[in-house]
């Protein structure tokens, strides 16, 4: 394979190439996780408050396939991490480790501009010993944290939640519930940030192409403590 040469973001052609990798990745199940295209979603169209990931992508077009990406790769300069997405096919070849190795280097640079002294790789499977076995020899530690992974098969119904009397779950009315949508997670999480830009945050993120309404579900309790 002649040499990888990668390219920014362009337009959204180039997201919806980046989803069905994901999708032909997760299909694959050849022990590489694969992230959700939700997740992707997530991180792009709901963006840390300081900056947009979109100039932090990279993409590997097929030179066979046009409509097709070898790969793709996001920065996270929030997190001092990086991430690599690459075709299953590709799995351990020097393709793919000259795409992780790039992005390294460019997480890198952007983490010493800061002053910072460590970066990172998320979202791992832990037996993926293909990757494991590149990082480690980069340089790369296990670290303790890890994130449960879990499933459920479809086979059987799923049970309808017994939910106390004033509860009602349901799913975002719409953008006049954007502030208390935004206060449930603010408190969660315990965020720092000015209330005010978090609330616009989350409204940037309801208007985007991304958002369905019918799958923001919040459990609506107002009638239970008379508010």
């Amino acid at each position: 394979m002649d040499k990888l040469i990668p390219r920014p973001y362009s337009n959204p052609q180039d997201l919806e190439k980046m989803r069905t990798l994901l999708i032909e990745g997760r299909r694959a199940n050849n022990g590489t996780y694969y992230v959700h295209i939700g997740d992707l979603n997530w991180w792009l169209f709901y963006p840390p408050l300081d900056h947009d990931l979109w100039q932090y992508i990279s993409l590997y077009d097929d030179p066979d396939a046009p409509e097709r990406l070898l790969g793709w790769s996001l920065l996270s300069p929030s997190w001092s991490a990086f991430d690599v997405v690459v075709q299953p096919e590709l799995r351990g070849s020097q393709a793919a480790e000259a795409m992780y190795t790039y992005t390294e280097e460019q997480i890198t640079s952007l983490v010493r501009a800061k002053s910072g002294d460590r970066i990172r790789m998320m979202w791992i499977g832990q037996n993926d010993d293909v990757l494991m076995h590149h990082l480690m020899a980069r340089g790369f530690q296990r670290t303790t944290e890890d994130v449960v992974y879990m499933t459920r098969s479809l086979e059987e119904p799923i049970p309808l939640p017994v939910l106390p009397e004033g509860i009602k779950v349901r799913h975002v009315a719409g953008e006049e519930e954007a502030a208390a949508r935004a206060a449930v997670q603010y408190g969660a999480y315990e965020s720092e940030a000015p209330f005010e830009k978090y609330v616009q945050r989350y409204l940037d993120f309801m208007r985007s192409p991304v958002y369905d309404h019918e799958l923001d579900i919040i459990a609506d309790f107002r009638r239970l403590i008379n508010i």
